[in-house]
């Protein structure tokens, strides 16, 4: 049974949310960003986060692990990974102080054998890791982390050009 989308509107009304993964490419930039001084603009302006949506993601570099530049491979575990650290980290505080919030991680299918998309499993096989340590951590607070793996959806991300080529349409 979904539920009533008006009854979800008025449990989440006047209440702090942030999605990361708006822009294609800048997710890594974004969290840098907000981790300093843009997340302590936005509380003050807005009020407590109580919900952040870790999203942020790129679908590259996809070939072989000997083909892949290490600069690349590594780019994609840092937006996947380091990015869900460093927004999770700055909300963390004021949640813990509050004793109140949620966390969603949008994993993926990817923490599975992925052949050609070694740094996307790799990054997100660690999420998940994460995700399952913080719930336990944060759980006699009041916070409730979690992972939702929505599978492989059509999205800008799945339909650029560098996603299909011959070597990764063979997976």
């Amino acid at each position: 049974m979904s539920p009533n989308p008006s009854s979800t509107q008025k449990a989440l009304s006047g209440q702090v949310a942030i999605v990361t993964g708006g822009g294609r490419g800048i997710g890594r930039v974004i969290a840098q960003a907000l981790a300093g001084m843009g997340m302590a603009e936005t509380e003050h302006q807005l009020g407590p986060v109580v919900l952040l949506v870790n999203n942020a993601g790129v679908a590259g570099p996809l070939g072989p692990l000997w083909e892949v530049a290490p600069e690349a491979w590594w780019r994609s575990v840092e937006i996947h990974l380091y990015g869900t650290v460093l927004y999770t980290r700055t909300v963390l505080r004021g949640m813990v102080q509050r004793q109140r919030g949620r966390i969603i991680n949008v994993a993926s299918v990817g923490a599975r054998p992925l052949p050609y998309g070694l740094s996307y499993g790799c990054a997100k096989t660690a999420q998940v890791y994460l995700t399952e340590t913080l719930a336990a951590e944060t759980q006699a607070h009041n916070i409730r982390v979690f992972a939702i793996h929505p599978g492989l959806v059509r999205s800008d991300m799945t339909e650029v050009p560098y996603v299909r080529t011959p070597v990764t349409t063979a997976w």
